[in-house]
C-alpha cells in the first residue's frame, strides 16, 4: 500500500488530505464540513495534518488555488 516505508495509516491521511485539498478548490463549503467529509475527528485535527502536509493552511490554500 502507498510507496515504500509508507505505513497505512500515513498513506490514509494522505489520501484524506488529497480529498480536503481537492474540496478547497472546487467549493464553498466551511471548513467543519470539509473536515468532517474527509474523516477528520475535528477541525484543528484537520488544519493540524494540512498545515503539516502542506506547510500552508486550508484557508490560505484555498484564497490561491480555489477554481474561479
Amino acid at each position: 500500500m502507498g510507496g515504500h516505508g509508507t505505513t497505512p495509516a500515513r498513506w490514509f491521511l494522505a489520501r484524506r488530505l488529497d480529498e480536503a485539498r481537492s474540496l478547497l478548490e472546487t467549493t464553498t463549503w466551511p471548513m467543519t464540513r470539509i473536515a468532517a467529509t474527509c474523516g477528520f475527528q475535528s477541525v484543528v485535527t484537520f488544519c493540524q495534518n494540512f498545515v503539516s502536509a502542506y506547510a500552508t493552511t486550508p484557508t490560505y490554500y484555498r484564497d490561491r488555488f480555489a477554481a474561479g
